[in-house]
């Protein structure tokens, strides 16, 4: 159906010497993604919060919000009325 549905290729396991060391890197990449990733939402969350006058003072009418908030992939930045 799709590719990306399909398993993953065999993959011989890691010899002993090299299992802590990756293991370690996988861990910091994981968290360090996570913690940017974390970061940005907030980031982000906030500024759009702040924004919210700005777009209300340039007449953005309220009843169109709706319309707009449905064609966006995020449900979370269009205003709960």
């Amino acid at each position: 159906m799709f590719a990306f549905f399909r398993p993953a290729a065999h993959q011989a396991p890691l010899p002993e010497e090299k299992i802590d060391s990756t293991y370690r890197r996988l861990r910091w990449q994981i968290f360090a993604g996570i913690f940017i990733g974390y970061a940005g939402y907030y980031l982000l969350r906030k500024n759009f919060s702040l924004a919210m006058p700005y777009l209300i003072e340039r007449a953005i009418p309220v009843e169109n919000w709706a319309w707009r908030c449905r064609r966006l992939p995020l449900p979370m930045v269009c205003p709960s009325f």
